[in-house]
């Protein structure tokens, strides 16, 4: 079943249009169900218009992989601002699990790319700068007492939230046999990394961040303004 084609403020590119169109459909049947024929009739283009932008599928995914990888970066290497509370640092996870969600095809298909070998590269060193950003967050609550740990601990908290993140829908998918992810299963993973840092809390954090997890909503997370963070 093909969905409806979001409307936006004003025209986009074609370009983008057909990356925001792939996104839509890969997510809601799978990149494999998907054709190039289908995404063109979707956006009312012709094939041959999409073939101008993208030779072939895999162009396109590789495309869209390059947008997660920069959303990724751009959230985990903000800064935090000078006296930010617990909440302010859990909106980092919230954010990640925000991009879970609107690139879940990429997660729930392990990416897709292991056969391309500069993507497989790629995805690599987004990992790798991925859990150092992710230990320096953890490293800056350390230091401003949110979380009681070790410099040793940080280091094995930050693999440990990855792997959460990255794996989560393929655990859904492998342990449950869920076909279909919804935004609850998103906030029952986010609930999983937040429950991670649990030990780590006082009792203030943890009374804290279980009012977090009961607020977590992906549609609230979207209007809501990114405060507590600044650029790097």
């Amino acid at each position: 079943m093909l969905a409806k084609e979001k409307k936006s403020k004003g025209p986009a590119p074609t370009r983008e249009r057909i990356l925001d169109g792939a996104l839509l459909l890969f997510n809601e049947n799978g990149e494999g169900a998907v054709t190039t024929a289908q995404i063109a009739e979707y956006l009312n283009i012709s094939e041959g218009n999409l073939w101008y932008h993208f030779r072939t599928k895999r162009d396109l995914v590789f495309e869209l992989f390059c947008r997660l990888e920069a959303e990724i970066d751009k959230n985990l290497s903000r800064l935090p601002d000078e006296n930010p509370d617990l909440k302010d640092f859990m909106r980092y996870l919230a954010r990640a699990f925000e991009y879970l969600w609107e690139y879940r095809f990429l997660f729930r298909d392990r990416f897709g790319l292991t056969k391309d070998e500069d993507a497989t590269i790629r995805l690599q060193k987004l990992t790798t700068r991925g859990q150092q950003n992710v230990a320096r967050i953890l490293g800056d609550m350390r230091r401003r007492e949110m979380l009681f740990l070790s410099p040793e601990e940080v280091r094995a908290l930050a693999i440990n939230a990855w792997i959460i993140h990255s794996n989560w829908l393929r655990f859904l998918q492998m342990c449950e046999n869920v076909r279909e992810v919804t935004e609850s299963h998103v906030k029952e993973g986010f609930a999983q990394l937040i429950w991670l840092f649990n030990p780590y809390l006082s009792e203030e954090g943890k009374r804290e961040a279980a009012a977090f997890i009961d607020e977590f909503s992906l549609s609230r997370l979207n209007e809501e303004p990114r405060e507590g963070i600044r650029e790097n």
